[in-house]
């Protein structure tokens, strides 16, 4: 009877660009933020996710413009006749990096279309939580883009430019579920994108019973600076230094 024994190599050598190897520096830069962040989980986890009226809980639903800026609204389980809108215009240096990515430029920074869509949700979530002055206990993403909601239900991406922005969120709550709708059905969302008509935006929310609340994203906030960091890494970088 022959046995034969399979001796595995002390190493394994990647070529340098394969899928492989960017597959393995992927999985070394997010392993490294994890253990940077050093947040534990429940050994047993919740079997379904917390719904929208669970105390401390909000509902953003948000879009992003690849010519104008980004917005949406956020509701609180906690004040259901009140909503937090924010719509802003884009920097320019971020559009820039939209317009870049768009056209497939390599030089300089570039931000892709699904990175401004998954800033939009957890910036947005982020700045009207610190508003409110409480932190929620989770968070319900509403997009019409599915790579930014596959990316928050992951809480990780093979794009090490959407990894980055996912910061923003595990600062800000510690359940997300994101969730993709068709863009006929994120109409609101969409207005808000585009700066100009935040007026109509507010009016209808206000015609309906709600009380409205902007919130801003001055120039100089942090979360700009967040998402410029992202930019420099550019379009479909995964991560080769850690």
């Amino acid at each position: 009877m022959c046995v034969r024994v399979t001796v595995r190599p002390r190493r394994l050598a990647f070529r340098d660009g394969s899928s492989a190897h960017g597959a393995w520096i992927g999985f070394l830069d997010v392993l490294s933020e994890l253990v940077d962040t050093n947040s534990g989980v429940s050994i047993a986890p919740e079997r379904s996710f917390p719904p929208r009226d669970h105390p401390g809980a909000i509902t953003v639903t948000s879009d992003a413009s690849g010519i104008d800026g980004v917005g949406g609204y956020v509701f609180h389980a906690a004040h259901p006749l009140d909503v937090w809108i924010v719509s802003e215009l884009w920097p320019a240096d971020i559009l820039l990096a939209l317009r870049t990515a768009a056209a497939g430029d390599s030089g300089g920074p570039s931000l892709s279309m699904p990175a401004a869509e998954l800033f939009g949700s957890v910036a947005i979530a982020s700045a009207v939580s610190t508003a409110i002055g409480s932190p929620p206990s989770a968070v319900h993403a509403i997009t019409d883009c599915a790579p930014a909601a596959s990316a928050i239900n992951a809480a990780t991406s093979g794009v090490h430019q959407l990894r980055r922005i996912l910061r923003i969120a595990r600062s800000c709550a510690p359940l997300w579920l994101g969730v993709a709708i068709p863009r006929e059905a994120n109409v609101d969302a969409d207005r808000l994108s585009h700066p100009q008509l935040y007026e109509d935006v507010a009016a209808d929310a206000t015609a309906a019973g709600l009380r409205v609340h902007r919130i801003r994203l001055p120039l100089d906030s942090a979360l700009w600076d967040d998402l410029r960091s992202a930019a420099q890494l550019g379009v479909g970088h995964t991560g080769d230094q850690l």
